[in-house]
């Protein structure tokens, strides 16, 4: 379940109880806000594990088909230089990813 919670309306002991909740039903998502702007999301511990493990995945998949590219460009004759370029380019857009 989905669930918009206004922290203006919500008291301490109300929000604790949507922690306790997440125990429970752990696929239930809380969704904060105050004066209508979000502010942050409340999931349980193993959704969050779940987010952590498709992050890794996908990182170790993103590295992968990366190093596929490199080694490919290696063997049809790129210079050290453009290979080190793409490198950088390529740990450049990583990052910018993760920033986003």
């Amino acid at each position: 379940m989905v669930k918009t919670i206004n922290l203006k309306k919500t008291t301490k002991s109300e929000l604790i109880e949507l922690i306790r909740k997440l125990k429970r039903r752990k696929d239930d998502q809380y969704f904060l806000q105050e004066n209508g702007k979000p502010m942050a999301v409340l999931i349980s511990k193993a959704e969050y594990e779940r987010y952590r493990e498709q992050d890794r995945l996908k990182g170790a998949n993103d590295l992968r088909q990366f190093l596929d590219q490199v080694h490919s460009k290696m063997n049809h004759g790129y210079s050290e230089e453009e290979v080190e370029k793409d490198v950088l380019e390529a740990i450049h857009e990583v990052r910018k990813q993760r920033r986003a």
